[in-house]
């Protein structure tokens, strides 16, 4: 999605991410941080930002 309201040059996109652990269940914790590391990975490799 492209428009106004992001402002000038943003895209919106939207990422699903499908985690099947294998050796034991994880707990908020585990996922919290998971999900931490992808957002400051897509920072540093894209250049992306969660929208607030």
């Amino acid at each position: 999605f492209e428009g106004a309201s992001l402002g000038e040059g943003k895209k919106s996109i939207a990422i699903e991410v499908s985690i099947q652990p294998v050796e034991k269940t994880l707990t908020d914790e585990d996922f919290e941080a998971l999900a931490k590391r992808i957002v400051e990975n897509v920072g540093k490799q894209a250049g992306g930002v969660l929208r607030t």
